[in-house]
Parts: C-alpha cells; sequence; structure tokens
C-alpha cells in the first residue's frame, strides 16, 4: 500500500464525514486544491503520489472551505517539528522518551515531512463542539514538544500537513511514514 493511502486509511474511516482537503502548490503554477469525502480520498491521493508540495487537512470540513470554524470532526491531533538543532534520529528518541516518562502519549504515526518530522495522534471523531478540549490538547503537546522544534503556527483545526508519498520542493525529499501504529485515543481520556 502506497504511503498516502496508509496515511488516509489511518486517519479517514468508514465513520468519516465532511470533507477533506487536498492541496497541490505546483511552484508558479495555480493552486489546485481537491475536495472530498471518504468515498473519494483514496483515489484522491492516489493520484497525488510522487507530485511536489502536496498537503492534506487531518481534521474534516462541513463545507469544501477550510477555516477552523467550518471544522465537522476532529480527527487527530498533530504537532509539525522543524528541525533545527535536532537531526531528525535525535528528535524521534526525545519523542519516544518523552512517551516513557508519560509526558506525551504515544503517536500513532511520525512523518518524515522531507525537512522536520509531523507527529500525530489518531483520536475517536469529535465534533466542532469539542474545540475546546482539541485545542487544549494541541497547545500541551505544542509546549511539550516545543524544545524539539515544535511550530506553534502549525497547532490550529485547519492546518494542512505534508501528504506521504509526495515530495518537498525544498529538498527534493521524500515525504514518508517513520512509524505507524493502530491506536486510537479518546481526547476526553487524554486530557483526563
Amino acid at each position: 500500500m502506497a504511503a498516502s493511502q496508509q496515511y488516509a486509511k489511518h486517519l479517514y474511516t468508514e465513520d468519516c464525514g465532511g470533507y477533506i482537503q487536498v492541496m497541490q502548490l505546483a511552484g508558479s503554477l495555480p493552486i489546485n486544491i481537491y475536495n472530498t469525502d471518504v468515498k473519494g480520498i483514496a483515489e484522491v491521493v492516489e493520484g497525488q503520489i510522487g507530485m511536489f508540495d502536496t498537503f492534506i487537512t487531518p481534521n474534516t470540513f462541513y463545507i469544501p472551505k477550510r477555516a477552523n470554524t467550518n471544522i465537522r470532526q476532529f480527527r487527530a491531533l498533530y504537532i509539525d517539528i522543524d528541525l533545527n538543532e535536532f537531526s531528525k534520529a535525535e528528535a524521534q528518541t526525545e519523542i519516544y522518551l518523552k512517551t516513557v516518562t508519560g509526558e506525551i502519549p504515544k503517536p500513532t504515526m511520525i512523518i518524515d515531512s522531507g525537512r522536520g518530522l509531523h507527529i500525530y495522534w489518531r483520536i475517536e471523531h469529535a465534533p466542532m463542539g469539542a474545540a475546546h478540549t482539541w485545542q487544549e490538547l494541541q497547545d500541551y503537546l505544542y509546549n511539550q514538544l516545543r524544545p524539539l522544534g515544535a511550530d506553534i503556527k502549525a497547532t490550529d483545526s485547519a492546518r494542512v500537513l505534508r501528504l506521504p508519498g509526495t515530495l518537498n520542493s525544498r529538498n527534493s525529499a521524500l515525504c514518508e511514514i517513520l512509524e505507524y501504529n493502530e491506536n486510537k485515543y479518546s481526547m476526553y481520556d487524554l486530557r483526563e
């Protein structure tokens, strides 16, 4: 299974509702935006394999417009780590140590974005009404991972992150899944 399809299968299970946005930024060419539902996501991400600068929304939207106010389902918590002071291996080791000490839950997916890491915690889907809890958890994870280079600008619910199986145009590196498991968390259990 291609990395992009594995990613989609991990986050967008059959209970997924709403629109998922895939965005391809092709340099000076116009931005290509694809809004699809769970039934069409496999085909859309398959068409992006090997393309440059393709991003996807981990959470879904009521209407095909990416905005925090349009969230339909929270599907994951995530942190984007810009590796300025740590290597990828060092950052992964630090993340592992934080899970062992109980500072953060074990991630369900770690992605090499080409120049950094994306860390995911798949959650039982929650509606827009859970926005406050979702943001509290995002802020907590950000604060725990800030010493590694966590990006505060990537903590909003409408964020797009690189799609595995695509390329980062800054260095032509492949965005790929490094670690993956089938865990799924309840936001309310995490908050406790």
